[in-house]
């Protein structure tokens, strides 16, 4: 039997062991792999091997010895392992990912086969596969790179991630960790709660709590994170690969240091290592806050500052107001400031750049989420200048003039409603668009 490894920690092979997301879809030809780095523990991680150039043709079989691999539906191999009651691996991998063909050689040996066979049922979802994405929802995993590693008990719970250099001792103590309730993930919320602060578990616990989409367990646990560190934290290249693989918080020391230093990380880009440049990973993290659950919470104050920590960052200032507009507007909308919803898009509208979808786009989106009709005149206002300015096709008016009906309905006038839902159907008809909408609208109108 394998005895306990020390704590593998997942920062330990967080550097050219991965394949970046964009460049799997792009099917894009690896770049020289970085070279050697220490991080964390002052472990050395060795650099990956370099892609071979028939990638794509790549032979991802795994030789006679090595781990066996189910090849049936995700489905059957959970029954199968439910009714042998063993846990399941779970390798998410892409044929096109030069760091997922330099694991063939680690999962074809013995010593892995030998260890992985006995204790897991095993199993490998290609991310390409619609019915991959299908069950990463179903089971809300969140994939950052590839390739990675999931475990679940027999009943089909989660119980550990994690990732690993293609090396065959640290593959073996990976299984190890994760079939052992004490340090697998699944226990990480117990181990937390009973008072564990050691700096690589709360990372372990950081990184298993964003790829699992919780976002809350991820925040609070990168907040005791960064409070044990020292000040030359900030700025090291342990912090850009801490912000870059695990951290969700915008409003984290950390992340704030980021913004308000971009300069100071630009020497840690490395497309090599799929390491972005500190601009585009304030952008993400700045974005990823922004449209997240706790994000549409945010009040209109927090939209302002976030939009600040755009340019702060780097991001061209009518950019970042364009991005911040609808998170904004909805926080109006929550605070019952129509007039300031209003404003906003005022601003938007008068620089004349906005498209007729656009703008059917901004008047529908008043006309359902607006908190009352006080906006409804600025509605008319803005499809009269989408009619007017914008030359919108035959359809296109018939979708202006079907919302510039419903602002007048909003706003109590009747007969102005009426008469926008009847040139709405005509233009739909003479664009030989689908009517149905523009009737039914017409007929409510009818009826009021």
């Amino acid at each position: 039997m394998n005895s306990l490894p020390a704590r593998f920690t997942f920062l330990l092979a967080i550097i050219g062991l991965t394949c970046s997301l964009t460049s799997v879809a792009q099917g894009q030809q690896p770049r020289k792999p970085a070279p050697t780095r220490t991080v964390v523990k002052k472990v050395v991680v060795k650099p990956s091997p370099a892609k071979p150039a028939n990638s794509h043709a790549a032979d991802m079989h795994i030789k006679p010895g090595g781990v066996k691999f189910v090849e049936d539906s995700i489905a059957k191999v959970f029954e199968m392992a439910r009714q042998q009651n063993k846990p399941i691996f779970v390798e998410i991998y892409s044929p096109s990912c030069h760091v997922c063909q330099s694991f063939i050689p680690i999962l074809s040996d013995k010593k892995v086969g030998d260890f992985y066979n006995q204790t897991f049922i095993n199993t490998r979802l290609p991310l390409e596969e619609k019915s991959t994405q299908v069950w990463l929802e179903k089971n809300k995993l969140f994939i950052p790179s590839l390739p990675l590693f999931v475990f679940f008990n027999a009943n089909g719970k989660i119980a550990h991630i994690g990732s690993s250099n293609p090396d065959v001792d640290m593959m073996v103590n990976l299984g190890v960790v994760a079939s052992n309730p004490t340090y697998q993930g699944g226990n990480y919320a117990n181990r937390y709660q009973n008072g564990d602060r050691d700096p690589n578990f709360l990372i372990d616990y950081g990184y298993f709590a964003k790829i699992t989409r919780d976002t809350t367990t991820n925040i609070k646990v990168m907040e005791d994170y960064v409070k044990l560190q020292a000040p030359d934290f900030f700025g090291s290249q342990t912090s850009y690969l801490v912000l870059f693989k695990i951290m969700m918080d915008v409003d984290n020391p950390l992340t704030q240091h980021l913004i308000n230093n971009i300069d100071l990380y630009k020497k840690y880009e490395n497309p090599a290592a799929n390491l972005p440049g500190p601009l585009a990973l304030a952008d993400g993290l700045i974005m990823s806050s922004l449209y997240s659950p706790r994000g549409n919470a945010y009040n209109s104050e927090k939209i302002k500052q976030i939009r600040q920590m755009m340019v702060k960052a780097g991001v061209n200032p009518a950019l970042a107001a364009n991005r911040t507009v609808i998170p904004e507007v909805n926080a109006y909308f929550r605070e019952k400031a129509t007039a300031s919803a209003v404003a906003r898009l005022d601003s938007l509208v008068q620089q004349g750049k906005l498209s007729v979808p656009e703008y059917v786009f901004i008047a529908n989106y008043f006309n359902a989420k607006s908190p009352d009709a006080t906006d409804a005149p600025s509605i008319v206002r803005w499809v009269d200048k989408a009619l007017s300015t914008a030359k919108p096709t035959p359809a296109q008016q018939a979708e202006l003039q079907a919302e510039r009906a419903e602002a007048f309905r909003r706003a109590g006038q009747k007969d102005s409603a009426k008469e926008a839902a009847r040139k709405a159907l005509q233009l739909a008809q003479s664009a030989k668009a689908d009517t149905k909408r523009y009737e039914e609208l017409v007929g409510k109108l009818n009826s009021l």
